[in-house]
This record gives C-alpha cells, sequence and structure tokens, in this order.
C-alpha cells in the first residue's frame, strides 16, 4: 500500500474526536505495521488521537503529544499506558497553530475523516496544511477507502 521512502519516518496524525470506526482502525493498524514509522504526533485530542496514541504504544512507536491549549476535547494521552511510549509533550497551544505544528513535524500524515470535506473541521484544517506543505496524506474514510498519495501504491 505505502511508498517504501515513507518506511521508518515520522508520521503526523489527525482524526475526527467522534473516534474511529473499525474499518478506519483496522486500516490504521495496517498502515502502521507497514509504514513502521520511527516516531508519530497527534493533537492529544478525544476520539481519534486517543486511539493513534494506544496503538502507537502497542506498536512501540514513541509518541510526540501536541495538545491544544482548549482542554475541553483534550484525550490527556500522557495518561495512557502508563506514559509508556511519551517521548515529549509540547506546550499547549491553540488548535490551528497545534495543527501546523503536527504538519511541519511529520514526513507524512493521516488522515481519519468522517466525511466529505467541510469548514470548521480541525481534520480537514490539517489535511489542507499537509497539502499545501507537499507532505503526503492517507486519508482513511469511515466506510474503509483509503486515499494514499500517488505513487504509493
Amino acid at each position: 500500500m505505502a511508498e517504501l521512502a515513507l518506511t521508518g519516518r515520522v508520521a503526523g496524525f489527525t482524526g475526527t474526536r467522534r473516534g474511529l470506526t473499525s474499518f478506519q482502525r483496522a486500516n490504521l493498524m495496517s498502515l502502521l505495521v507497514e509504514l513502521a514509522p520511527r516516531a508519530a504526533h497527534h493533537g492529544d485530542c478525544a476520539g481519534a488521537d486517543v486511539e493513534v496514541h494506544l496503538l502507537c504504544v502497542g506498536l512501540q512507536i514513541p509518541v510526540f503529544i501536541r495538545p491544544p491549549d482548549d482542554p475541553g476535547f483534550r484525550g490527556f494521552c500522557h495518561f495512557l499506558g502508563d506514559g509508556r511510549m511519551v517521548e515529549k509533550v509540547f506546550e499547549e497551544k491553540p488548535y490551528l497553530v497545534r495543527d501546523a505544528k503536527i504538519v511541519v513535524a511529520s514526513d507524512y500524515l493521516v488522515a481519519c475523516v468522517k466525511g466529505p470535506r467541510e469548514r470548521r473541521s480541525g481534520t480537514w484544517t490539517t489535511a489542507g496544511y499537509a497539502e499545501a506543505a507537499g507532505i503526503p496524506v492517507f486519508l482513511l474514510w469511515p466506510d474503509g477507502r483509503v486515499d494514499a498519495p500517488a505513487g504509493s501504491r
């Protein structure tokens, strides 16, 4: 599924606070196993970020947490799994700043979306930042479709 050049690189992650569907979870697990990232960055929100965090801990992928400054939807992932595999918890930042920092720190982005592109969606905003920066984006759809970056299949 994935381009060999992305294997062992740094993964960025964004996803809906509704959490992952079973299809997204399975595809995310397959992608993480295939690409074997040397580290992963996520935004520490409830839902999908918590799920990717737990998958990374289970696969022994070091995690960098980039939390939002608003605790309302925070996942507090550094408390999960006794804090194992958490390399660093960065300073809390506003959502859009945090999203941009995830992209800058990543070689590719995995975006678990809840549906078609929409305004006022942090997941789609982060994917847009990655696209604008030329960072490859894997879109994992709720129904199991995976849109992989060009040249990755």
